[in-house]
């Protein structure tokens, strides 16, 4: 006599996994993968302006190093004194940003001193959520910002007025539809856990033996 052991396993949200126990949860995931978009963006930034510290710094020393008797009104020393200052300083930002993670690097990297893994899950959800959060409101504001001042030109009826109007209200626009990263990531891990929670495994095993056995396990 053949015996059915019915296998029925139903997988809520993030914490179904088809890897090992070790593996990272859905919002440790995505956390993640913000983590490396803001480091890039925070390595790109650092970047150019050490670029374009250096580009003004070389630019400063030629005019400073040409200037003479034949300066007038020591204009090449003074603008080249000033080339040199804002090299400097935007060195010093670009130092400053490559050196100093974003907040999303430190919440991964602080992820990892949780020792509970749901409560580690639970933190990196709500970080996702946060950030998301955070960066409609930093959009939000910069729409409406850009929308105030696209007014103020208008008001002012000159040709030159309207053209920048037109250049501010096209950026509240594109601020209003256009989501953040946060806000893609944060809806990217939603969508995707809820495709998780509709997951069913059900397994068929035929054994001899006496009696059907049915056998249900459910995840949350």
């Amino acid at each position: 006599m053949l015996t059915l052991l019915f296998s029925v396993q139903l997988c809520y949200g993030q914490n179904f996994k088809e890897t090992t126990e070790d593996s990272l949860s859905l919002a440790e995931s995505y956390l993640g993968k913000l983590s490396e978009i803001k480091a890039k963006q925070r390595k790109a930034g650092g970047a150019t302006a050490l670029g374009i510290g250096g580009a003004f710094l070389v630019g400063g020393i030629v005019l400073v190093s040409n200037s003479g008797d034949n300066d007038f009104l020591s204009i090449n020393e003074s603008l080249g004194k000033l080339y040199i200052a804002s090299g400097v300083f935007s060195g010093i930002l670009g130092v400053v940003q490559l050196s100093t993670l974003s907040k999303a690097e430190k919440k991964y990297r602080n992820l990892w001193t949780i020792s509970g893994r749901v409560q580690r899950d639970n933190a990196a959800r709500q970080a996702l959520s946060g950030f998301a959060k955070a960066g409609e409101t930093r959009r939000m504001i910069s729409s409406l910002i850009s929308g105030g001042i696209a007014i103020f030109h208008l008001t002012q009826q000159n040709q030159n007025d309207i053209l920048s109007a037109t250049l501010f209200a096209g950026g509240s626009v594109f601020g209003l539809i256009t989501k953040s990263k946060e806000e893609k990531i944060y809806e990217r891990y939603e969508q995707e856990t809820e495709n998780k929670q509709t997951i069913a495994k059900v397994g068929l095993q035929f054994s001899p033996s006496g009696r059907g056995i049915v056998k249900a396990k459910i995840n949350f």
